[in-house]
């Protein structure tokens, strides 16, 4: 089945998936997230995530938390700044 004809099945549904496959090559966290909001997922969910995932890890405060759009050498990326 061509991805075109893949594309056509499913692109009735209101959802889509995305496959990471690592095993080939690793992918930082930061890197991780700013890819993912590059194509469209909820900054504000994403924040709030780290924010609850705060919790779990002992001595760690998260001061801040945010994504900022930078440009380097002509390219435009998201940047995830977080401090603790």
């Amino acid at each position: 089945m061509t991805l075109n004809r893949i594309y056509k099945h499913f692109k009735e549904f209101s959802f889509m998936v995305l496959v990471i496959d690592s095993q080939i090559a690793g992918i930082s966290g930061d890197m991780l997230l700013c890819s993912l909001v590059d194509i469209g997922a909820n900054r504000s969910k994403i924040i709030d995530g780290i924010r609850n995932a705060e919790s779990l890890c002992k001595d760690v405060k998260v001061k801040k938390v945010e994504f900022v759009e930078v440009k380097k050498n002509s390219l435009q990326a998201t940047e995830l700044l977080l401090e603790i």
